[in-house]
């Protein structure tokens, strides 16, 4: 597909409506949903009002079980979902049928939720020693886990049963306007037919603590571009399907709107601050018309992310008058109506100016009253203004300085140059960028893995004598200060030096450092829980001190994106910017996107994948628990009767290009992408078949002459996930094809496990060897699993694979480059 989507769904729950027609006429006759915060106390505080929902009763979408097991912010996604779906008139069959996607952007979710008492309510369970839990104990360990962002979108997966690709993403605030670009890439490539594309994000008084110590929130309702500054925070949900207009056609689904492009940047200025000259923001408009094949002139409109903070609404306004120089259109900012809703404020804020153009009506600005020093654009103040609108931008900016803009239009979509069908370029891996424990660069990671270098071993960082599981692959000694020299790496976390140094070994590895305008360059991180660490000190710290007294250099490490803000400062990468959640696997969800936005977006010369991993105590002691990790023994790798695994970190960094381009400038690409694949089954994890695995490989490897001559897997140990992947390898490979994983050796280091076993596939085709499995003693048979030493051979055709726990699949195929 080229060119724009059709948007044939809709569905929301704010504060300003719990249904589409409520929310248009709230919009309509300016009605905010803004008032004083009930969840919970605020005396002695100064800012008592928040965007809540009102009259929510879960019990009413769900049952009372579900309803007391299902995160907050989980049961907002599946309403608005469902909503959306329904509207759209698909049905059970296409969901189900493989071609339907999901992409959600979360900035809190659960875990804003769990922030501080949350947290903090593990520690007698992890305190109480061996021994089997009690059912409380396990319960309260058991909903903090799945408070993790990915389970949100993961849960409305299951309930909609959805088995397409399934992705989740926090750019922190833009988050859910990333969501648009990415639900867009998937239907240009070709991965899925319809995507289901939304936001969500539940109030809390973690997320409510983390702003509130950084001095940013309004006393009163916000009234952005007014002269009351700060930010009023909201919680809700919103969702719409889209579809490639021939394919809405052909099923005859009403046409709500269109989706004709987006565009993505970072500042690489400041993880909190937006660049106060707007231009990481000027750009992605800039991108956004172009990628929708229309001029500047053709907006009528734009829904600013308009926070009410003095720096972004001052910014917002200069690149504005940027971008249109003397023509610019209306401005408005939706968070006057229901707040500032995190990961569901782009999404939202695009329905509002869906609704108001179907209408005939711009939203407007609420409480405002005179425009503040540096704003001085006409922000249709306290009353929705009449008005024909064709075509509207909406923008988001977030934490990190990512900026996402998402361009609207009633109907049609505008002859555009994507509309020309162009040969799709090659994709190449040209750098790569290791932090494992076994050692740190290219040349270190391959010398351990060749000679079986063991990476996990006894725990020193913390104690673990109270628990079963008394190993783990952890990073010892990281010279960052050597190794990043760029960067001022003193006070990060580690899980950032982790990924600041690995993306600064891979674009030194590919040749690219300082080579390529920092606006030419994108960055894709994948994560599992993020900053773990720095999110147990800021739980610490909220209950020492209260909301009152928790420092301001607490909140923004856990903000996820920020972390991709770090590594865009310090590498000065200023292209799109994305940050994918999930379990194993992640990195390899993020490189597969990756891979199809750089063949869709002519402006980027190169793109850093990053996926990076920290084991922090508290998190460790939570999966030991619950009996998730190896109790008292070694990880057996594709054996039945394997303890489980053992945790690993680190971070793996993977540059790509275009094919010609990489050549051209002499480098020497490690391979190139041939075939990629992603599924989802929605939660489930009783399948023992395999098939779900097995049929994402084989549309991997389709178009091939022949099978792979090398697979690179994602065995760990769990008995139960080990045998599911052994039986797709079976069904797919049988047993003449080396088989062999790395995290016996390394530890389950649960994003970067893809991207490991990528980088070991792309040496295996540049060295013609291939790596041992540690801890395959006693395989399930019929694979050829690699043992010993390893091998030697003509490697050159590599599959890699993995499932997450929680079914989530990806498969790539990678070539050597002649």
């Amino acid at each position: 597909m080229q060119g724009g989507a059709a948007i044939t769904g809709l569905g929301a729950i704010s504060a300003i409506g719990h249904d589409i027609p409520t929310m248009l006429n709230s919009l309509r006759h300016a009605h905010g949903g803004i008032t004083r915060i009930e969840a919970f106390s605020t005396e002695g505080l100064t800012v008592h009002h928040a965007g809540e929902l009102r009259g929510w009763c879960a019990t009413a979408h769900f049952t009372p079980a579900v309803a007391a097991r299902m995160d907050r912010t989980a049961q907002l996604a599946v309403v608005a979902a469902r909503q959306a779906v329904a509207d759209a008139g698909l049905t059970p069959e296409q969901l189900r049928s493989g071609r339907v996607a999901i992409v959600f952007g979360i900035c809190a979710g659960g875990i804003g939720a769990s922030a501080g008492p949350g947290m903090l309510s593990l520690g007698p369970a992890l305190a109480s020693g061996p021994g089997p839990l009690s059912d409380a104990d396990r319960d309260g360990l058991e909903r903090f886990r799945d408070t993790a962002l990915y389970y949100q979108t993961e849960a409305v997966a299951a309930d909609l049963g959805i088995t397409g690709p399934c992705l989740t993403i926090s750019t922190a605030c833009a988050a859910s306007t990333s969501a648009l670009s990415s639900a867009l890439t998937l239907l240009r490539a070709g991965r899925a037919d319809i995507v289901v594309v939304g936001g969500a994000d539940a109030w809390s008084r973690g997320t409510y603590a983390g702003f509130y110590s950084l001095g940013a929130m309004a006393e009163g309702p916000c009234s952005p571009f007014s002269q009351d500054t700060g930010v009023t925070f909201g919680e809700g949900a919103g969702c719409i399907v889209l579809e490639a207009p021939e394919a809405a056609r052909a099923r005859g689904a009403a046409v709500r709107g269109m989706l004709l492009g987006c565009g993505t940047t970072a500042d690489a200025h400041h993880i909190t601050s937006p660049n106060p000259g707007g231009k990481g923001l000027m750009r992605a408009m800039q991108l956004a018309v172009q990628d929708a094949g229309i001029d500047a002139g053709a907006v009528q409109y734009i829904n600013a992310h308009g926070t009410g903070t003095p720096d972004n609404d001052v910014a917002e306004t200069v690149a504005i008058h940027r971008m249109f120089e003397g023509h610019e259109p209306p401005v408005s900012s939706s968070k006057s109506f229901f707040g500032h809703t995190l990961g569901a404020a782009g999404i939202l804020e695009f329905i509002a100016s869906l609704l108001g153009m179907k209408a005939g009506f711009l939203p407007p600005t609420l409480n405002f009253t005179a425009a503040r020093g540096g704003c001085d654009l006409d922000y249709v103040p306290n009353v929705a203004r009449p008005q024909d609108m064709r075509v509207f931008l909406s923008m988001s900016a977030a934490f990190g300085g990512v900026n996402a803009v998402a361009v609207g239009a009633r109907d049609g979509t505008p002859t555009s140059a994507r509309d020309a069908a162009r040969p799709l370029e090659p994709i190449v891996v040209s750098g790569i960028g290791i932090v494992s424990p076994v050692g740190f660069g290219v040349e270190a990671f391959r010398a351990a893995l060749r000679d079986g270098t063991p990476g996990a071993g006894p725990i020193t960082r913390f104690e673990t004598e109270q628990g079963g599981c008394h190993l783990a692959g952890l990073i010892a000694d990281l010279p960052a200060r050597r190794l990043a020299p760029s960067a001022d790496t003193r006070r990060m976390d580690p899980f950032t030096q982790f990924a600041v140094v690995a993306a600064t070994l891979a674009l030194k590895d590919a040749g690219l450092s300082g080579k390529i305008p920092p606006e030419k360059i994108g960055l894709h991180i994948a994560m599992c829980g993020g900053p773990s660490g720095s999110a147990q000190a800021f739980a610490a710290a909220l209950d020492q001190g209260g909301i009152a007294g928790l420092g301001a250099k607490y909140f923004p490490p856990i903000v996820f994106a920020t972390v991709g803000g770090q590594v865009g400062q310090c590498c000065q990468i200023r292209g799109a910017s994305f940050t994918f959640m999930d379990g194993a696997g992640a990195g390899l969800q993020a490189l597969a996107h990756a891979h199809d936005f750089l063949q869709q977006h002519e402006e980027l010369d190169a793109i850093v994948v990053i996926a990076a991993d920290e084991v922090a105590p508290m998190v460790f002691k939570m999966q030991d628990r619950l009996n998730a990790l190896a109790q008292g023994g070694t990880p057996a790798l594709y054996d039945l009767a394997s303890p489980g695994p053992v945790p690993g970190e680190g971070a793996v960094a993977l540059v790509i290009e275009r094919e010609p381009t990489a050549l051209a400038r002499k480098g020497k690409p490690y391979g190139r992408i041939t075939g990629l694949a992603l599924g989802s089954e929605g939660l489930t994890t009783d399948d023992t078949t395999g098939s779900a695995l097995a049929d994402v490989a084989s549309r991997a490897i389709n178009g091939h002459s022949g099978l792979p001559d090398v697979a690179f897997g994602q065995a760990r140990g769990a008995a139960q996930q080990d045998a599911r992947e052994a039986e797709a390898l079976r069904q797919v490979l049988g047993s003449t094809v080396p088989v062999t994983s790395l995290n016996g050796q390394l530890g389950l280091a649960d994003a970067a496990s893809g991207l490991y076993a990528a980088a070991a596939g792309l040496l295996a085709l540049r060295h013609g060897e291939t790596y041992a499995t540690f801890g395959a003693t006693t395989p399930v048979p019929g694979l050829d699993i690699v043992q010993g030493t390893g091998r030697t051979g003509d490697y050159r055709r590599a599959l890699v694979l993995g499932a997450s726990p929680h079914g989530n699949s990806a498969a790539m195929m990678f070539e050597a480059v002649a």
